[in-house]
Order: C-alpha cells, then structure tokens, then sequence
C-alpha cells in the first residue's frame, strides 16, 4: 500500500476562508446590529473560532493516496468517509488558481468522473509537485507503452485567443443581465431609482410622467411627449452599451489568454487573469460537440464551440470550468479545430430536412400564448388592436417557416449531427461510439399527423436533456433512423 499524502499546511487558511464566506452576511449584521463599538470583537470570536476549529479538522483528517489502479481519499475523524476513484473512470483533472493561490504557489485541484455532474474530489490546496503527481498517476495509462517509453508528446496548439478576441467574445457572449442586476440593485439601494422612476411614471399627478403622458396620448389624444421619449429612448440605449461593455471585462477577465492545447489523448485548456484555470479534457471521453452562432457571429465570421463530457455540466452551466472548448474562433479554422478533437465532425454531410408539415405544428404551437395576447390586446384598444394582432400572427407563422426550414440532420460514418435555429444557430455533434440508447416517440399530435421524434443518448446528458433530438420526423423516416443509429451504434465498441 502506498504512503497516504497529507494536503498542503495552507490548507487550513483557504479551508477557512471558504467556511466564513457562509457566515459573512450574518457576521455583517451581527456588526451593524450592535450598540457597543467593543461588541464586534466578541461576535468576531464566536464566528471565527467554530470555523477555524471546523476547516482545521478537516484539514488534518485528510489524507490521498495513489494505488496501482485507484485514487483512495480519506476523510473525517468521527463520521469517516474512504473513496476509491479508479484511474480509469476519472473525466477530469482541473487545476484552479486565484489570486491569493498564486499569492502562495498552490493549487486547488478537483476531480471528477463520469458518475454525475459534481465534482468527485476537491484537493484544497497542495502545491505543484503533488498536482504533477496526480496528474502522472491519472493521466499514465492515457497512451501506449511504446509513446511511454520514448519521448514525451508534444503539445500541438488548437487555438490560442490574443486580448482581442476574448475581448469580442465577451461582447458576444455577455453576462449583461447579471452586472444589470448588480448596477441595478445599488441604484435602488441609493434612491436613484426612486428619482429617475417618478419622471417615467409619475406620482400620481395626472400627466406627470412619461408613461401616462404615453397612454393618455394614446386613449385621449393628448399630445405625445416626444423629448422624453427620445431621452429615455437615449436613455435605455446607453444603459445597454454601458451593460454590454461591464460584461464584455467580466469575460475579459475570466477567459484572458485562453489556449486550448493537445497533448496525446488529452485536451488542456488555460485561461483565467486573475483566477487561472487549467483543464485537462480527454478527448476519448468527450460525449457531444456544440457549434454555436449568433447574429453577431455571422457579421464577424465567427463561431463558438462548446463541448461536454461523461460526468461534465452542459455548456455554459454556471461553475463549470469547461463551458466552452473554443470560446470564439475564426469560422475558417472551425474545421481545422475540430479536426482535432472529433474528426469526422469537419466532415461535410448530406443534410436531411424533417417533415413540412412541421410548419403547421410549430405554428398551432405558438398559439398557446397568441391567442391570450391577442385578447388581452384587444381587450384594452379595442378595434385599434386589430393591426397589431395581424402583424404578430404573420410574424409567428414566418417565424415557424423559418425555424422548420433550418432544422436538418444527418448520419456519417463516425457520428449523428443535428442542426437548428435561423436567427441563433447551433450544430450538435454525437459520436456513435458515445450513443447509448435510441427512442422513438410519438406524441397524440404526432400520431395525428404521422409524425415521430428521435432521440439519441448519451452520457454527458444532464436531467431533462438528450444529446441529439431530432424532431417532425414522419413515422417511416424516424424508425429507419433509429433503427440504423441503433445499429451504428451496436456496431461500435463503447469506450469509457
């Protein structure tokens, strides 16, 4: 049996640190909410102590160690926990490093499987040498004896993002509506909103603000307020930009100098400026590729690639440290890119339409929130409501047309690709080699027009999710695909 590793002594200030993030909100009120200026130090110490006590414990019954087949973590001193993690099932190895990591040259180090979408083990903290050491132990078995033996492999870069192009895609991708909340909740907390709120809509005078101003030039002819409107128009338009580029840094700062690297079996992402992340990815473990584009993208050429992986969140989940492969790239290296990662993916296919009479089942679908609009619409302008109920039909059925007319789907040698969506575009990308179960189901409506939709599985979903789900299929078109995916399917060696 191998020698058991303790972890890095700093555990204990990050393990404490970690347990007083819970307590930080009722510590603060605990502060504020006292009379006696000498009293924090008392609460300071009823807080404090129980936590150091809890993350010291925890530190001290840690213990890793390296079996010939297994990684074995020990845990706790009166309710004692042991995990054995195969070599073999481990997804991924991630390396995580913020400010205060750095500060002291250590790592957080997490593991995970194929067993679920959390993590399987958070090593906090241990230095570089241990984290090359999981890493060999893990990673060993990865190639060949005769690769082993020789020398190591070398690296090849698959993207690297200069600061301009992760600065493009956090314009693309903006987390615009999490720094609008944050704005928006310490306007409120400073009364802004209260200022800037009576001038829209008003306080109870009549015509005072632009909203009723708005409606009463509507209903009762009264002249419209064309300089407010085009300020708050103004207004609005400036808050976007200003969102826009608040969130464009947050990416920034998240994703600056992401490098996508592979090194044998293995993918490795790096990217981070003030928390690095390093991410090893296997390639053989990788369950559905996503390609991803927008408006935006097109007007730039451009594409994102997200991937997911046995035991991975989806793409784009919040916490995950691989929500994207290739956070943006140039549309004429996609190809080059995934060639890769999934080969047969850059492949080009002959895509298959689903049914038209998908139009008339996408249509009747928006009905379920047409026709409440519509009655609300005309119960409040009456007849005048009548333009704007024509124009929203029209654009639903347009929109239906659309969106049938973009969905495809087809089936090369190596994979099952799905494609969706006119105005945000996405491309799915399932390896045979990964489906592990074929349905076809048929809703009453589609017994009813003789239709079916196909779903293919795999490993990395998550609850509610399908790797691939093609729908408006007609019956005999739907149960020759899932018969042959099945078949393709059985055909291939499942590899873990």
């Amino acid at each position: 049996m191998e020698s058991e590793r303790r972890l890095h002594p700093l555990s204990f200030l990050f393990a404490t640190l970690e347990s007083a993030k819970q307590f930080l909100l009722p510590a603060l009120i605990a502060l504020f909410a006292t009379r006696s200026r000498d009293a924090w130090e008392v609460w300071g110490l009823i807080v404090l102590v129980p936590l150091g006590l809890t993350a010291l414990v925890r530190v001290l019954s840690f213990r890793y160690r390296f079996e010939q087949t297994e990684l074995v973590i020990r845990s706790g001193f009166v309710f004692k926990r042991v995990r054995h993690i195969p070599y073999d099932r481990i997804q991924n190895v991630d390396a995580v490093q913020n400010v205060l990591h750095r500060l002291f040259d250590v790592i957080e180090v997490r593991v995970e499987t194929g067993g679920g979408a959390e993590t399987e083990a958070a090593l906090k903290v241990v230095n570089r040498v241990a984290l090359d050491e999981i890493r060999s132990m893990v990673f060993a078995g990865r190639t060949s004896a005769a690769a082993a033996a020789e020398k190591p492999v070398a690296a090849d870069v698959l993207l690297a993002m200069p600061p301009r192009e992760v600065f493009l895609f956090g314009l693309l991708h903006g987390r615009g509506m999490i720094v609008a909340g944050a704005l928006f909740g310490l306007l409120w907390e400073f009364g802004v909103m209260d200022r800037v709120g009576g001038s829209f809509v008003g306080d109870g005078t009549s015509g005072r603000g632009v909203v009723r101003r708005l409606a009463r030039g509507i209903f009762d002819d009264v002249t419209l307020p064309f300089e407010q409107l085009f300020l708050g128009a103004g207004a609005v338009v400036f808050a976007l930009v200003v969102f826009r580029l608040a969130s464009a840094l947050w990416n920034f700062v998240t994703y600056y100098g992401f490098r996508l690297t592979r090194s044998g079996d293995d993918l490795r992402c790096e990217y981070g400026l003030l928390t690095r992340v390093t991410s090893t990815i296997p390639v053989r473990r990788i369950q559905k590729v996503v390609v991803r584009e927008g408006p935006w993208h097109r007007i730039g050429r451009r594409v994102s690639v997200g991937v997911q992986t046995a035991g991975g969140k989806a793409e784009e989940a919040g916490g995950s440290t691989r929500s994207w492969l290739a956070p943006l790239v140039r549309r004429d290296r996609l190809a080059s890119m995934l060639d890769g990662i999934v080969p047969d993916a850059a492949v080009p296919l002959d895509w298959q339409p689903v049914h038209p009479r998908g139009v008339r089942r996408e249509f009747f679908g928006s009905l379920f929130l047409l026709l409440p609009l519509s009655w609300a619409l005309y119960f409040y302008l009456g007849r005048s409501a009548a333009v704007p109920i024509v124009l929203l039909f029209l654009w639903s059925y347009y929109n239906a047309r659309r969106t049938v007319a973009a969905l495809g789907w087809g089936v090369s040698d190596e994979t099952v690709q799905f494609r969706s969506g006119w105005i945000w575009r996405s491309r799915l990308v399932a390896p045979l080699t990964k489906v592990q179960a074929v349905s076809r189901r048929q809703t009453p409506f589609d017994r009813r027009h003789r239709m079916a939709t196909v779903f293919a599985d795999t490993a990395g979903r998550t609850q509610g999710e399908y790797a691939i789900r093609i729908p408006y299929l007609s019956a005999p078109v739907a149960a020759s695909l899932a018969e042959h995916l099945s078949a393709a399917a059985a055909r291939t060696s499942f590899r873990w």
